[in-house]
């Protein structure tokens, strides 16, 4: 699972996972549009691929200079598939899709719920169901970060497993030149415990730039800051 498990609840239904050897779509399948290096030592590159007559978009998440997962999406962001280097899926199976993530949603109103009843392996404990409700909104923030506008989205959601519940809080971004997101800090609360995953972008680098669709990081990776 990508480093910020809780922004993976915030998609859409979970219908296939994919594996590096038969991905949905392979990475010379898509058109790269843009690299983000990000603080804890975090790269992320984000695709458009058109396989037969379908959209896709594929984020490879780069964890100290080794790909660790890869997510596809559907033209309006909603979860597809995923692929995780240890084979460690937290979502399972998609029980009840009430309302799911829509980014042409969240453009529209400014702000966009999640309901859901999956099946999720927490790893603290055994498979279960769990409900999870949440939201995200456009906060208006708008950042210049090397030339490129992009606006922060604020996640905030509930993961009820029956016996606890993680709260869980977040940022995505919305890059405004393609009308995409890419992931940013992540935090969830479990049983009073608080673990941040650090995310915030440093560098956004498109085609021409060096390090564009390189698997290396660059920032907090040992002596680097």
């Amino acid at each position: 699972m990508r480093a910020g498990i809780s922004i993976i609840l915030f998609s859409a239904p979970l219908t296939a996972f994919a594996d590096e050897s038969g991905e949905l779509v392979r990475r010379d399948q898509c058109q790269p549009l843009y690299t983000v290096q990000k603080r804890g030592c975090v790269a992320e590159h984000v695709m458009r691929c058109e396989v037969g007559g379908d959209l896709f978009y594929r984020s490879d998440t780069i964890q100290d200079g080794e790909l660790t997962d890869i997510e596809f999406s559907d033209a309006d962001f909603e979860f597809v598939s995923s692929w995780n280097v240890d084979g460690m899926n937290f979502l399972l199976e998609m029980i009840d899709n009430r309302d799911p993530f829509s980014l042409s949603t969240l453009v529209v109103e400014g702000i966009d719920g999640v309901d859901q009843t999956v099946l999720v392996n927490p790893a603290i404990v055994a498979p279960r169901e769990a409900d999870f409700v949440g939201s995200s909104a456009l906060t208006g923030v708008v950042q210049s970060i090397d030339g490129s506008e992009v606006e922060n989205i604020a996640l905030v959601g509930s993961l009820d497993l029956g016996t606890t519940v993680w709260e869980i809080s977040g940022d995505m971004y919305l890059d405004q030149q393609t009308q995409t997101l890419f992931y940013g800090t992540a935090e969830f609360v479990i049983e009073g415990q608080t673990q941040v995953v650090p995310g915030d972008p440093v560098k956004i680098l498109r085609k021409g730039d060096v390090g564009f669709m390189k698997d290396i990081t660059i920032f907090d990776c040992g002596e680097e800051s």
